[in-house]
């Protein structure tokens, strides 16, 4: 049976569960696909433990820009999660939770990070869904691949200390890399997992981690570093608040993925111009023109603007192409045509200047 509620008290009905040959320790693996994940998987199978492995996709892994960029989709990150866990001989379940982490992002319970970034807030929504596949699988015990120190926001200590507390798995949280210079799990205490063969990296080096990486034979297999969390990057950060301020309703997915893409402007408190950078970006841009005022320069090779929000007057309209035209080889001959389409309905070619230099850099955001 399931075990269920708090881990103490019930250290005795672990050992009851453990004394039957038939039954083989069983755990919950946060599995991100990066190095240290991996090597927790490792360490985990090399104890005897049976391991489930749980990634979780939502709208900020720095693969969804590579997507969007080479205009594919998540089935090459799922086909290389699917291949890694088959060579660590894990199970493995890959749990889409887009829409749940957007209520985190905009209601913190512990704040952001230096950025827009809610750590710790994630890592307790991601454990207590840990901890709820834990009990319907029958396993033992969570584990993740965290080290102590690594992170600065939720791989503090104190902050560890907060996230295995408010994710309800106290005494039943395992971090396999760094297990040694932390408080004894009740995992430990009743032998399910022998202390003495964990490790105890702290630090924000990957030097041991590559060594066992190496030792193992994973150190072609894993990056260093896992795919990051696009909210600590500090200019799309930047974005997210300010989508985040301007938004009537809770962001949708689409809204988050365009602002991986382009130079961004706050035309007014409505609309955004949001223009590509190269051809790759004005080629991911065209698949969010739908129902979006379209600007694209006829005078000379230039960029694609696409309009998010509402366009009240002439007079952003103009703004909106003088931004696109300035970003044209055409800006070096002072004047020029842009074409501004939308959904086919709507045809407009409008003579316009590029915007001036102080002026482009009071509205990017």
């Amino acid at each position: 049976m399931p075990i269920a509620g708090s881990f103490r008290g019930q250290s005795s009905v672990l050992k009851e569960q453990l004394s039957d040959k038939k039954r083989k320790p069983k755990c919950i693996l946060l599995f991100s696909g990066g190095l240290d994940s991996s090597l927790a998987a490792s360490i985990l199978k090399n104890l005897g433990i049976e391991v489930i492995g749980v990634h979780f996709l939502n709208n900020f892994g720095s693969y969804r820009k590579r997507f969007l960029l080479e205009n594919s989709s998540e089935d090459n990150h799922i086909k290389r999660l699917k291949e890694l866990a088959s060579i660590l001989k894990i199970e493995l379940r890959i749990i889409d939770i887009s829409k749940e982490f957007t209520d985190i992002l905009l209601n913190p319970k512990f704040g952001y990070g230096a950025n827009a970034n809610p750590c710790i807030d994630c890592k307790i929504f991601m454990l207590k869904k840990g901890k709820q596949i834990m009990e319907e699988a029958d396993a033992d015990f969570v584990a993740t691949g965290e080290v102590l120190g690594q992170r600065p926001m939720s791989q503090r200590l104190d902050a560890m200390n907060i996230i295995e507390r408010e994710s309800g798995l106290k005494g039943r949280l395992l971090r396999p890399l760094c297990a040694k210079i932390l408080k004894e799990t009740d995992v430990e205490r009743v032998g399910i997992v022998e202390r003495e063969k964990l490790l105890n990296i702290t630090g924000r080096g990957r030097k041991e981690q590559i060594s066992l990486a190496k030792e193992i034979g994973i150190e072609t297999l894993v990056p260093p570093v896992s795919d990051c969390c696009l909210l600590t990057d500090p200019k799309y950060s930047e974005r997210v608040m300010d989508q985040i301020k301007h938004s009537q309703e809770k962001p949708e997915a689409e809204e988050f993925d365009l602002l991986m893409l382009g130079r961004h402007f706050r035309i007014s408190e409505e609309l955004k111009l949001i223009v590509g950078r190269n051809l790759s970006e004005n080629n991911a841009l065209e698949k969010f023109q739908k129902n979006k005022f379209r600007f694209e320069t006829l005078s000379a090779k230039g960029p694609v603007g696409i309009a998010e929000g509402i366009i009240s007057n002439e007079k952003e309209l103009i703004l909106c192409a003088s931004i696109v035209f300035r970003y044209s080889d055409a800006k070096k001959i002072g004047e020029g045509e842009v074409m501004i389409t939308k959904n086919g309905n709507y045809r407009k070619v409008v003579k316009v200047r590029p915007l001036k230099d102080n002026e482009i850099v009071r509205l990017r955001i």
